[in-house]
């Protein structure tokens, strides 16, 4: 018997250490579940970790629920190798007491004893078929579970609504939530509104707004809205929003609320509006092949997105390179309107995105006397009443206290030489209206970023504005500085002549520190109480920086303006007064001084007409927001 035997007891003492492991994998699945839980939905997004989350915790139950069944293999596989040892034992007992048989009896008796052998054999065959069949298992789960977690985003493979998390309801309402965005989405594009009218916000805050609207779907559309399921959005709620509600309106499209950009992560309902729209339209990704309807804005949307602007002459360089705003989302829903045709006479002149009728009389007396210049209109991302109100705040804008009395808050006797402005004049400097009929004013909207192929600028172009000077020598290393810091060759070279003026100044000839001269022509830091302290500082932060030569300081100082202003948005004097660019609005404003972009907008113009380059091909990015008041003046 020794020579078929196993080690029953070995074999027995397995089934708990086997037990032990599966009660220790089931413990790490849970762990990693609340790790989960505890990311926030942006991080989730991000190389699909939520899913890797979800995929690694299910297979580890899969795994510790195996082991267990296979536990309760081994211990039935034990007794039934007891079993058939036993009747083994007993065959060769009764074949030990028979002194004579017969033939037959003799192949009975073998008979029974392969058929034992038989079962034994099987029970082995099972238990090591098990043993590989568990090792695979664990090998491909590991296999498929390497994965490494980072912090790069990679293609997502759903094609339709995200698979709704938990429940959301007015509980959460001081928490971000990614399902509560799609749903505000999803609630707008169905033409739900709050009792005022009014959409959504789609914040991804559970507010009461979203409450109301959310009530007021379930109740049309007789969902179960009672105790403790009222006013909550589940999986059946969810379920019919998605896959069963219509729009009450179908030929009214929602108007967009946020710019659509590059996202392979996040299910947005505008997108999958965008993508059936570029369908229709005929437009396809770079294959020819129609794009997929699935919600998430991917490369191939993107490709139909750039050949789309690209051909309707919409504005697709710098920061709105490849996005979807309100101004290209209007043209995509009139599809038989000309897209860049100005409405006055567009030989005179170009026009990008829609101007609104009260800016035609003005605009289109500028492009007469003007046919290179440019106007593009830009829809705001920031409401008229939230851009004042963050304006008029405690120490956000000031006005010199030379002003009319009827323009300051209170007695500038205690200020400084300065003071707080009234609101109605904060509201007359922000108004871009207040400033296009002149266009000395408009020049606060000059594009000062440098687009290679769409300002055409010109080394002819610089010459004119640095006619006259000392800085003429400098024309190729102003058009070196443009390409490498992003800024307006123009603007370089008008900034440069204000700067230094037609002579230069000590920072432009060079200051001497311990031997060395260095440039500062952009007055970097340049600042103090006297001009002493002025040229000191100026010079020392030139030498922080290793500018000692013109051409450094000037491609130097080149980048710097284009780091801090132009490359983040704020690429016009008007949007550096105020910042309505980025991800958070009204923190980066260059000067208090609420007359500023005025001011500024001013002096460009000046260098411009003195060196009779206001003929140069010129762009103005002119903000339009909504809601705004009929007009806006100063006080009397």
């Amino acid at each position: 018997m020794s020579d078929i035997s196993i080690n029953i007891k070995e074999l027995v003492d397995i089934v708990p250490k086997i037990e032990n492991i599966s009660t220790n994998i089931s413990g790490i699945g849970d762990k990693l579940s609340n790790i989960r839980h505890s990311l926030d939905m942006d991080i989730r997004c991000r190389q699909d970790i939520g899913e890797n989350f979800n995929t690694l915790y299910k297979e580890l139950n899969n795994l510790a629920e195996s082991i267990i069944r296979s536990s309760s293999f081994v211990n039935n596989a034990i007794e039934s190798y007891e079993e058939a040892e036993q009747r083994l034992a007993e065959s060769f007992g009764e074949i030990n007491q028979q002194s004579e048989v017969s033939v037959k009896e003799n192949k009975d008796i073998e008979g029974d004893s392969w058929n034992i052998f038989d079962t034994i054999s099987e029970v082995l065959r099972s238990i090591g078929s098990f043993l590989k069949s568990s090792i695979n298992h664990i090998a491909v789960f590991f296999d498929k579970s390497g994965e490494v977690i980072n912090n790069k985003y990679t293609h997502k493979k759903e094609t339709s609504i995200p698979e709704l998390e938990g429940t959301l309801s007015i509980n959460n309402k001081n928490e971000y939530n990614y399902y509560a965005k799609v749903l505000q989405q999803r609630l707008n594009v169905l033409g739900y509104t709050d009792s005022e009218g009014k959409p959504l916000e789609e914040d991804g805050y559970f507010d009461y707004k979203t409450l109301e609207v959310v009530n007021k779907f379930k109740d049309e559309k007789g969902l179960w809205n009672y105790d403790q399921y009222a006013g909550k959005v589940g999986e059946t709620t969810w379920d019919y929003l998605f896959n069963r509600a219509k729009p009450i309106n179908p030929e009214k499209i929602q108007e967009l609320q946020n710019n659509l950009t590059y996202n392979e992560n996040e299910y947005n309902e505008y997108v999958k509006i965008l993508q059936n729209r570029l369908n229709e339209l005929g437009y396809t990704n770079l294959q020819g092949e129609p794009l997929e309807e699935n919600g998430y804005f991917r490369k191939e949307t993107l490709e139909a997105v750039n050949k789309y602007k690209d051909e309707k002459g919409l504005w697709n360089f710098g920061q709105y390179a490849g996005k979807v705003g309100k101004t290209t989302w209007e043209c995509l829903f009139n599809k038989d309107k000309p897209i860049n045709i100005d409405p006055i006479d567009n030989s005179s002149g170009k026009i990008i995105g829609t101007m609104p009728k009260q800016y035609e009389e003005s605009i289109g007396k500028i492009m007469k006397e003007h046919p290179n210049w440019t106007f593009e209109f830009i829809e705001a991302p920031v409401t008229w009443d939230n851009l004042i109100n963050a304006q008029d705040k405690v120490d956000t804008n000031l006005i010199e206290i030379t002003t009319p009395e009827s323009y300051r808050e209170y007695d500038p006797n205690n200020a400084d030489g300065w003071s707080p402005p009234k609101r109605q004049v904060i509201e007359y400097y922000a108004d871009p209206r207040n400033f296009i009929s002149n266009e000395e004013n408009l020049f606060q909207f000059l594009y000062l970023g440098y687009e290679k192929n769409a300002n055409d600028e010109t080394t002819e172009g610089v010459k004119s504005i640095l006619e006259n000077t000392v800085h003429l020598k400098y024309v190729d290393t102003i058009m070196e500085a443009a390409e490498k810091s992003k800024v307006s060759a123009y603007y370089l070279a008008a900034k440069l002549r204000g700067e230094a003026g037609a002579n230069g100044n000590p920072l432009t000839r060079g200051k001497e520190i311990e031997g060395t001269k260095y440039y500062n022509p952009y007055n970097w830091n340049a600042s103090g109480k006297t001009d002493k302290e002025v040229l000191r500082k100026g010079a020392l932060y030139a030498k922080k920086k290793g500018w000692d030569s013109m051409q450094k300081g000037i491609i130097g100082g080149a980048i710097e303006l284009g780091e801090k202003f132009i490359s983040i948005g704020q690429n016009t004097v008007y949007t550096q007064k105020f910042d309505i660019v980025g991800d958070s609005y009204y923190t980066h404003q260059y000067m208090q001084n609420i007359q500023v972009s005025k001011l500024e907008g001013s002096e460009l113009y000046k260098v411009f007409k003195n060196t009779e380059a206001l003929d140069e091909d010129l762009v103005f990015k002119i903000p339009i927001y909504s809601g705004m008041p009929d007009n806006t003046s100063l006080p009397e």
